[in-house]
């Protein structure tokens, strides 16, 4: 006589939950963030005192007119078009935040989904006269500091010509002057 071990039926619920759980590709606060373009940080992140204060909310990335913008965390595009005469992308972000990032012309429409590192368009204009694409991170409705999730810029930049390095370094130096003259 063969006596087969069976298992109660909360254990195979329980297996297969915990093995969907597992398997199943999501994001979470967890997910890596990447750095939408590469390029010195011009302009950081200033904290405004109220809603309607003044205040910088979101950091300014060098970077120059025909520069791939990829998407900086796994979610769907909510929104790309223009809003007040400037190109926007904004992601809805698996991990509930809403990124954007302007001027930049994108190559995605609403409804794709991106992931962390996908190409999501190209920086067609300046941003407060200067070169540099915007980023700006909502949670809950309020802004927040976007180098919280990426880190640090990227140590290694590498330039596509001379031309870019030009805008670039007069770039920084035109920030450094700026931070100075308000200090």
């Amino acid at each position: 006589m063969t006596v087969t071990r069976r298992f109660p039926p909360p254990f195979w619920i329980l297996a297969v939950v915990v093995l969907f759980m597992v398997a199943a590709p999501r994001a979470d606060a967890r997910t890596p963030w990447s750095w939408p373009i590469v390029g010195p940080i011009i302009r950081p992140f200033d904290k405004p005192e109220t809603d309607y204060s003044e205040g910088h909310r979101g950091i300014d990335i060098g970077a120059i007119r025909g520069r791939e913008v990829r998407s900086p965390i796994d979610g769907v595009v909510w929104f790309a078009g223009r809003v007040a005469g400037k190109s926007v992308v904004s992601i809805d972000g698996a991990d509930g935040s809403i990124v954007s990032v302007e001027p930049v012309e994108g190559t995605v429409q609403r409804g794709d989904v991106v992931r962390a590192g996908d190409p999501i368009g190209l920086v067609n204009d300046q941003h407060d006269g200067m070169n540099a694409m915007h980023l700006g991170v909502r949670v809950n409705g309020v802004y927040v500091d976007p180098q919280q999730f990426l880190g640090n810029p990227p140590k290694i930049v590498v330039y596509d010509s001379r031309l870019e390095r030009y805008a670039l370094g007069w770039a920084v130096l035109y920030a450094a002057l700026r931070r100075s003259l308000e200090t």
